[in-house]
This record gives structure tokens, C-alpha cells and sequence, in this order.
């Protein structure tokens, strides 16, 4: 699926786990069949942690480089805070694993076995 989905995947034994299409950390989104029913593991926290954890990476906090302000310190770059993911958040995720799940299977006669 990742070869041919928005997202990255892992699988064993019906079970899969997913990066959300954020990159980094990998997780439990449930069975192929709860995926397929639009009913994937997707939980706000675990949303949420992809999320915050995609901005770090993207973002890292450096000093600048030029004192700013009255007493010449150098100001540290802030990321702004990450909102909670919502249900709607994780209905549409639960969505996108699908929409994944329909890539793969849409180029099924391009599968290689492992």
C-alpha cells in the first residue's frame, strides 16, 4: 500500500500500522477489515502525536541568529501549540486509510510478493 497510497504502511497478520502520511512514528490503525468498513484504529491521541511529532521534525527549535529585544538575548524560534485532533480529525483520517486501502487495491495486478 505504500507503494501506491498517500501513506506509509506496515502490515502482518491483517494488522496494520500507519504513519498517517506524516512520516516518522508508525501507528496501530486495526484490521484490514475495520479499515475497509471505514472503522480504522484511529485514536485523537495517537492523531494528535503524529501531528506534533511531524512539526518537530519539520521545525526544529534553533536560536536565531541575531540578538533581538532591550537586553540583546537571542530569541528561540516557538512552534506553535498543536490543537487536539478532533473526532472529525479522526473520521477523516479513518477515511484516508481507506482511500489508501482503494489505491492499493485499484493497482492490485501491480503487487510483487515479499
Amino acid at each position: 500500500m505504500t507503494r501506491f497510497g498517500k501513506m506509509k504502511w506496515q502490515g502482518r497478520h491483517q494488522r496494520y500500522l500507519c504513519d498517517f502520511g506524516l512520516g516518522g512514528d508508525f501507528f496501530a490503525v486495526g484490521s484490514a477489515s475495520d479499515i475497509w468498513d471505514g472503522r480504522g484504529a484511529v485514536t485523537a491521541a495517537s492523531l494528535t502525536q503524529a501531528r506534533a511529532a511531524a512539526q518537530a521534525r519539520r521545525h526544529p527549535q534553533v536560536p536565531r541568529a541575531a540578538p533581538v529585544g532591550a537586553g540583546g538575548r537571542a530569541a528561540v524560534a516557538v512552534l506553535p501549540a498543536i490543537q487536539p485532533a478532533t473526532p472529525a480529525d479522526v473520521i477523516a483520517m479513518q477515511r484516508n486509510l481507506k482511500s489508501d486501502f482503494e489505491a492499493a487495491e485499484a493497482h492490485w495486478q501491480d503487487w510483487t510478493a515479499r
